[in-house]
């Protein structure tokens, strides 16, 4: 294998888990998701909220008193490309810059 792809494959790899952790602990509310009433919901406290319809990834593992949310696909594809496909591509074209001519 060459150097300049397993470069640009492991610089890919850590921009990619470095947007995940920054999308997880951001409000970028741009994933579609769907969302089910809480099992625990206060009927009272609950009273007049509606779901969104676009939620950030930290609200997946986030507790809501009245919503549980969950990607649909259109959500997953556009994580799998935000989080993975762009940063790898970047990656991979940093990693041309250590080609040699």
């Amino acid at each position: 294998m060459k150097k300049h792809l397993i470069i640009g494959v492991v610089i890919g790899i850590v921009l990619a888990a470095a947007t995940y952790m920054l999308l997880t602990n951001s409000h970028a509310d741009f994933f579609s998701a769907s969302s089910t009433v809480s099992a625990t919901a206060d009927p009272d406290y609950c009273q007049g909220d509606t779901p969104k319809e676009m939620i950030s990834l930290m609200y997946l593992d986030d507790y809501d008193q009245c919503f549980e949310y969950s990607l649909d696909a259109v959500g997953y594809i556009t994580a799998f490309i935000v989080v993975f496909l762009i940063p790898m591509v970047l990656g991979l074209l940093i990693g041309r810059l250590f080609r040699k001519k």
